[in-house]
């Protein structure tokens, strides 16, 4: 790999020192966090797309922009009354809690007045959006993605809204919390529970990869959640891209692969780096790559050799060496045979035949869906708090310019952002 990496190279990246390390939380427990890293170069002007970024329109409806028309219903007729699932706006959903914080927005647990039925809510500042093109275009591709792949190890998109500050996501609602926090509370998991994750997770990426054309780009286990029935579902494609080439440099530090570092393109086998990384990091309780300081982190990911601890079986220690190859060319080709793969001794115990329907390692518990327990609320608070309950990076408009959304330049680039699932999926949940 040429040596591309200098000092001031990576003083292009918008990453956080403080959240690559550890935190303690108040019982003095050291639990991780880590942030997702960007750069400021290879990402495409704006201009370059169109000078307003239209998304996909399928059944699309909105407080603010179009109406519900018999073209947009399935059966050519809109079903009318309150309960009607097609025909809903965002005060549909209220609020109960909030689940989860980032840099861009929030994850809020609501619950359709209607019906009564429980989503996840995630919400982005326009304002931000607007002023960040790269933003822009992960909002765009996430809405894309979401509302176009169907699999029960990927979060579904039920609805999708817009007014005139943010964009809202009405998501399936995960209750059993991310691999994250269990791991924090395990400490590390067995190889045998482990590979059964790590098993649903190689579906959910090998049906990205082959049949949507997706590279996921942010594989790491804040990501990963469990349902009420403990099996795995991927969150958050606020990264991901419908290139099967990618320039631009995306995702979490430690779980990033070494030739996205390069400078040049990369695709799928970056998203397995990323699995070995996390097979690494449910095995052993923490990444193989760590450092609280971003150079010394990103050149251990290019130049420094895995040290495995010796406690690993030899058939965990072969898998991971041939997912952590550093060039993406001898790696396991994962996508290429992924019988082959199922077939490592790995996954020995794994009957990958009925695997949603086997009994996970571990029941998380939901038996009160509105007050979930599985979730990091003393970070949440902290962050809350330390943000002064405003959001981060977000950017206050001015009461001047909250006019006509539609009118102004910022609702032309959310025109036709609007969307909802097909009733056959929304008549599903329930």
């Amino acid at each position: 790999m040429s040596e591309l990496y200098l000092e001031q190279d990576f003083q292009f990246l918008d990453i956080d020192d403080e959240n690559i390390k550890p935190f303690a939380d108040k019982n003095g427990t050291m639990i991780r966090r880590r942030s997702s890293v960007r750069s400021k170069f290879n990402i495409q002007p704006l201009a370059e797309h169109s000078q307003s970024y239209t998304f996909d329109n399928d059944y699309a409806v909105s407080e603010d922009e179009e109406e519900y028309t018999e073209e947009q219903s399935e059966k050519g007729k809109p079903v009318k009354g309150k309960t009607d699932l097609r025909n809903r706006k965002l005060s549909d959903f209220d609020e109960l809690r909030i689940l989860g914080i980032g840099s861009y927005g929030r994850v809020h647990l609501v619950k359709d007045r209607f019906n009564s039925r429980l989503y996840a809510k995630k919400t982005i500042k326009k304002a931000k959006l607007s002023v960040d093109e790269t933003s822009l275009k992960n909002s765009r591709n996430e809405r894309d993605i979401l509302a176009k792949i169907s699999h029960p190890a990927i979060v579904k998109l039920f609805y999708a809204f817009h007014d005139e500050e943010d964009i809202n996501f009405i998501l399936e609602y995960i209750p059993g919390g991310e691999i994250f926090y269990h791991l924090n509370s395990k400490k590390r998991f067995s190889e045998t529970d482990s590979a059964f994750y790590l098993a649903e997770i190689s579906e959910a990426l090998h049906h990205l990869h082959t049949t949507a054309g997706v590279v996921y780009r942010d594989l790491k286990p804040e990501n990963v959640m469990l349902n009420s029935k403990g099996h795995v579902v991927l969150t958050d494609f606020g990264l991901s891209s419908m290139e099967e080439k990618c320039k631009s440099l995306l995702g979490t530090p430690q779980f990033t692969a070494p030739e996205v570092l390069s400078g040049g393109s990369y695709s799928y086998p970056a998203d397995w780096w990323s699995f070995g990384i996390m097979m690494f990091d449910m095995i052993t309780g923490d990444p193989p790559f760590k450092s609280g300081n971003k150079q010394k982190l990103f050149e251990k990911i290019i130049k420094s050799k895995i040290t495995y601890p010796f406690y690993l079986s030899t058939d965990c220690k072969d898998l991971l060496m041939r997912l952590l190859n550093k060039n993406p060319e001898k790696r396991l080709p994962i996508d290429k045979d992924y019988e082959q793969f199922k077939r490592h001794r790995f996954f020995r115990k794994v009957d990958w035949k009925s695997l949603r329907s086997t009994a996970p390692p571990f029941l998380p518990n939901c038996s009160d869906l509105e007050n979930p327990v599985n979730f990091d609320f003393d970070y949440i608070d902290e962050e809350l708090r330390s943000k002064n309950s405003i959001l981060n990076g977000a950017i206050p408009i001015p009461i001047s310019q909250q006019q006509s959304d539609e009118n102004s330049h910022t609702g032309s680039l959310f025109k036709g952002f609007s969307f909802v699932a097909s009733s056959s999926l929304l008549e599903s949940q329930f």
